[in-house]
């Protein structure tokens, strides 16, 4: 019976695609990351064109959570960091892929001096 033939990745372009992704997820989070640092600069905007007709904070604060606009900004929040997280899974599984065929090699030489 003929033993099945060892399958040989290219680990250049592996690492050069893990590269790459480290670079995408790298770009999302930024995205994503200033996203959330704005946020509550976004809210004291949208509540400050409540807030010139003399109304309470309370309510200007309510009425601006409640605005489409700052609903919207939040929605692309939420996408920047999905978008972030997939990229991260993405680059993980890439890594770990890397690091599962430097272990295969390892113990392929292992059973190899064992004979």
């Amino acid at each position: 019976m003929n033993a099945p033939k060892p399958r040989y990745l290219d680990v250049d372009s592996l690492c050069d695609e893990a590269e790459e992704a480290g670079y995408a997820w790298a770009d999302a989070k930024a995205a994503a990351d200033l996203l959330e640092e704005t946020r509550k600069s976004v809210l004291a905007t949208t509540m400050a064109s409540y807030l010139a007709g003399a109304m309470p904070v309370s309510k200007a604060e309510t009425l601006a959570l409640a605005d489409t606009n700052y609903t919207a900004f939040i929605g692309r929040m939420v996408d920047a960091r999905k978008a972030a997280d997939r990229a991260r899974v993405r680059y993980d599984i890439l890594r770990t892929r890397i690091e599962l065929l430097r272990t295969n090699t390892s113990t392929e030489r292992a059973a190899m001096s064992m004979r």
